[in-house]
């Protein structure tokens, strides 16, 4: 990802070395004046310059190149390019046959009656009759073509006798009709083959559903239903198992869930029997600690303690209480007896956004961030709010009248970018000073 600057850069005449133009497969888009890339297209390959009005090549050279019908001449700096006859084997200037053709302001057309029988020698293509084509149903058939499916047919008859339909289908799906769909047969159907029915509504039967056991004997299981007083459902759930039988008819269905169920798995007497004959203990609740232990706790509602007024200063090497600094302190960065917490740590740094839409920033395109950090001694860093990339601009320890601050920094930029900008400024004054060597 490049890097974004919105202000100038001077090299003070100092070399670019290794530099590559920016290449790109099409024009940047709001060009300023003097602004270049390179067009990396296949076929191009050249420098381009905006003038303020269009983008031109820089250096280009043109080549004139005869081909076919076209022949090209230079001499000096003069071009001439002319063009030759049409032939049968060679692309060129033709005129055209005023019997059979008329030609006006460059447009040519085929005169009336201007095509002879002759001069067709061979079919007719579909695309060059009137009726090229034939209506079945909604499918429209090309003459010559093939159509597999029929739609929109209103009536399909067979004469009389028996018939066989779709047997080509095979040992494969035949659908009929949609989901929504009704099929009628006023008539008898005989199924000689497996019957798979899905989505039955109603199934009424008043003798019930009759299922032979795993062995064909003269037993069997009748499913019923009793007497109804509305619609009811029952669904058989995605387990395996058995389903309960009640010796009488239950008059209310079973709230209780499977789990619920389980926890009376395994009783065998009374649950509140049970219950009594369970003793509490610590040790049915877990806790290790004796009664005695315990009771030395009876009494006590407040945790606190207090300094005896014999504990030592904190220091590097010894161990003390402490002083907690001030967001005051910590910005002055001299104070060697108290301690710095992550809160106050912060008071040394400061963030701010900069609103690229705001009228006066377009208009001046600059941004006076107080800080009030008491120094001019700051790290300034700016990013992207959108893309979140470090960008660079002209960065001023001054207030917007260019006067020096210890509060304020003045940020100018080149251009408006085109995404909201976050400034982040650090104060690094009360650090140690370094040693500067020049030979």
């Amino acid at each position: 990802m490049a890097l974004e600057y919105y202000a100038s850069i001077d090299l003070n005449k100092n070399e670019l070395q290794n530099a590559v133009v920016h290449p790109l497969g099409s024009a940047p888009s709001s060009p300023v004046e003097g602004q270049i890339y390179y067009d990396s297209t296949v076929g191009d390959k050249k420098i381009y310059l905006y003038n303020g009005t269009a983008w031109v090549p820089i250096g280009e050279t043109q080549n004139f190149i005869a081909g076919e019908g076209v022949d090209v001449n230079i001499v000096g700096e003069d071009v001439t390019i002319s063009a030759e006859d049409a032939t049968s084997s060679n692309k060129g200037i033709a005129s055209f046959n005023t019997a059979d053709f008329a030609v006006s302001s460059g447009d040519v057309t085929i005169k009336t009656g201007g095509v002879s029988n002759d001069q067709l020698a061979g079919s007719i293509a579909n695309s060059k009759l009137a009726n090229s084509s034939i209506t079945i149903g909604d499918s429209t058939i090309a003459l010559g073509g093939t159509d597999t499916t029929l739609t929109g047919l209103t009536d399909i008859d067979l004469t009389a006798g028996a018939k066989t339909i779709f047997d080509g289908v095979g040992a494969n799906n035949l659908t009929i009709g949609a989901a929504s769909t009704t099929i009628v047969i006023p008539g008898d159907l005989q199924v000689t083959g497996t019957t798979t029915t899905n989505n039955v509504e109603t199934v009424s039967t008043s003798n019930g559903i009759i299922f032979e056991g795993d062995v064909a004997d003269a037993n069997e299981l009748t499913l019923l239903a009793g007497t109804l007083t509305g619609d009811r459902t029952a669904t058989l759930v995605d387990l395996t198992g058995y389903v309960a039988i009640f010796d009488a008819v239950p008059t209310t269905t079973i709230t209780a869930t499977a789990v619920e169920l389980n926890y009376v798995d395994g009783v065998t007497s009374s649950i509140q029997t049970q219950l009594n004959a369970k003793v509490e203990t610590l040790a049915d609740l877990s806790i290790t600690a004796t009664a005695a232990e315990i009771n030395l706790l009876d009494g006590i509602t407040v945790l606190s303690g207090s300094n005896t007024g014999d504990e030592p200063d904190a220091s590097t090497t010894v161990k003390g209480i402490i002083e907690i600094a001030t967001s005051a302190e910590v910005q002055t960065g001299t104070d060697a007896v108290r301690a710095v917490t992550p809160d106050t740590l912060a008071a040394k740094s400061v963030t701010a956004q900069i609103d690229v839409s705001q009228a006066n920033f377009i208009t001046n395109k600059y941004a006076e961030i107080t800080h009030n950090l008491g120094t001019e001694d700051v790290l300034v860093q700016l990013f992207d709010a959108t893309t979140k990339q470090t960008v660079y601009a002209d960065v001023a320890r001054t207030d917007k009248a260019d006067a020096a601050s210890t509060s304020k920094v003045k940020i100018s930029f080149g251009v408006v970018p085109s995404n909201d900008i976050d400034v982040i400024i650090t104060s690094v004054k009360g650090a140690s000073a370094g040693t500067i060597a020049y030979a």
